[in-house]
């Protein structure tokens, strides 16, 4: 070694016994640095030769770590996504770091998009308890060359399809001996869909009680009295609380008495 900037010093090998044609190796340079090297033969007199290895470039980066976010599942199946917030940490890559969900529910709401350094979060909320779309897929990616990239996931229960009973609803006749629309009392049960449930009388005015007109969980149920008593069809809306909410209609009929 003629001369060298590096820090280390540069091992040479082999160094002396060469033959024609043999590869020499040059290790432990470090950068930035500028290192010469001069070779001599065995004539006489004797010829000698060098060679200049330039280290002056920024050293290689080390690569990356693995791209990781955690947890890879927030799994609801056994309970319910609405009003649940889900938390995320990403780790390594290289930062800033995007997330975007790729399947499962559109209305997936995440906060934020952009996670700017290494050990920073976000949060997805928003979910809902409705099928065909039980899992929701978010992917992360890195700003690193090639692109490291993270799937995780968001599972919830899929919900029943709403349902009244009795579904046929009730029948009683106008002015008859009790029970009559204006004394029967009209039981309904609703399960399925999304709580709570709102009920109403699909014609505003209609006479009669509704009680009560929230239901807050599946499988409770809601009472109809004081209907007026004379020939009519009463309609009641039953709506749940999904996004695209889901609306039933169930009758309450009062008929004509029978003509003697």
């Amino acid at each position: 070694v003629t001369s060298s900037t590096s820090s280390t010093s540069p091992v040479i090998s082999p160094q002396t016994g060469l033959n024609s044609g043999q590869a020499v190796t040059v290790s432990g340079l470090t950068s930035p640095s500028t290192t010469v090297i001069t070779l001599f033969d065995n004539s006489t007199a004797r010829q000698s030769s060098t060679v200049t290895i330039d280290c002056t470039g920024a050293p290689t980066p080390p690569p990356p770590s693995s791209l990781l976010v955690t947890p890879s599942n927030y799994n609801y199946s056994g309970n319910t996504c609405v009003g649940k917030t889900s938390t995320f940490t990403v780790t390594g890559g290289t930062a800033p770091y995007t997330a975007f969900v790729t399947s499962g529910q559109t209305g997936a709401i995440i906060t934020p998009t952009n996670i700017t350094a290494t050990g920073g979060t976000f949060t997805v909320s928003g979910l809902t308890d409705i099928a065909p779309a039980p899992i929701t897929n978010i992917t992360v990616v890195d700003s690193g060359s090639p692109i490291l990239q993270q799937v995780v996931s968001v599972n919830c229960p899929t919900s029943p399809g709403l349902a009244v009973e009795p579904a046929q609803g009730y029948t009683y006749v106008a002015n008859a001996a009790a029970p009559n629309c204006s004394t029967a009392v009209s039981n309904f049960v609703i399960t399925g869909g999304t709580a709570p449930y709102t009920i109403a009388f699909a014609v505003p005015g209609t006479t009669g009680t509704i009680n009560p007109t929230v239901v807050s969980t599946s499988g409770s149920g809601f009472s109809v009295t004081a209907l007026a008593n004379v020939p009519k069809v009463n309609q009641l809306t039953i709506r749940d609380s999904s996004p695209n909410p889901q609306v039933l209609v169930r009758n309450i009929t009062c008929t004509a008495p029978a003509t003697p």
